[in-house]
């Protein structure tokens, strides 16, 4: 999927992925590179590091739970949130 966002992005636009194995963004990063030179791809470690100053963020996460816990640190199965 980042192949396709990068390859709608216009030249100069930063493209940040992050995968919570830090391998499969990396992987990501590199075959994107190859199919946009125009676009600069980098791969986050960190969650906030991919979304810090974004105007615009795609999630593709299994569901709802599962994006507030990634991104909000709320848990849902945790009863004293």
């Amino acid at each position: 999927m980042a192949i396709h966002v990068a390859k709608a992005m216009q030249s100069g636009d930063m493209l940040k992925l992050w995968n919570r194995t830090l391998a499969k963004s990396s992987s990501t990063s590199e075959s994107a590179i190859g199919e946009t030179q125009e676009v600069r791809i980098m791969a986050c470690s960190m969650v906030e590091e991919a979304v810090a100053g974004a105007d615009v963020v795609i999630s593709m996460l299994s569901d709802g739970p599962v994006n507030d816990r990634i991104l909000f640190g709320i848990d849902e199965r945790d009863p004293a949130e």
